[in-house]
């Protein structure tokens, strides 16, 4: 994880969502985010990666994804040795309190509600984008 700018890889099913945050990480100067259309296709991808220096600096998954949820996924991240130690933000239109207790347990470093408009998406993408730079300098 070794990046000069902190790499944020987002899941988010949702072709308009992923539009939104593809517009909101745009905006911040610097910021490198790609964004998965699937909890598979990224699941393979993370997989993958063979360098440890190529792995994100913070994954952001939606938790209402069809075949695998953000939930199940995150806890296929923390189960891989090479991958558990990459923080994970689980996101979601119904963030209730138990379930974000749930999700804190199975290893997420933090959790959202998932934003309805595009301010707030730039808002949010505001807020992991320096969650990323803290977490970037911390490990250095």
């Amino acid at each position: 994880m070794s990046h000069t700018k902190p790499l944020i890889y987002i899941v988010e099913d949702d072709a308009d969502d992923r539009h939104l945050f593809k517009q909101a990480f745009a905006a911040i100067p610097g910021c490198q985010a790609t964004i998965f259309a699937s909890s598979d296709q990224f699941y393979r991808h993370m997989l993958s990666i063979g360098n440890p220096d190529h792995l994100p600096t913070l994954i952001v998954l939606d938790f209402n994804m069809p075949i695998i949820n953000g939930g199940e996924l995150l806890l296929r991240l923390k189960r891989e040795e090479s991958l558990q130690a990459i923080p994970v933000v689980v996101y979601s239109t119904g963030m209730l309190p138990i379930l974000e207790e749930t999700l804190r347990s199975y290893g997420a470093y933090a959790c959202f509600v998932k934003s309805i408009d595009y301010r707030e998406m730039e808002a949010m993408a505001g807020t992991l984008y320096v969650m990323a730079q803290e977490l970037q300098h911390q490990a250095v």
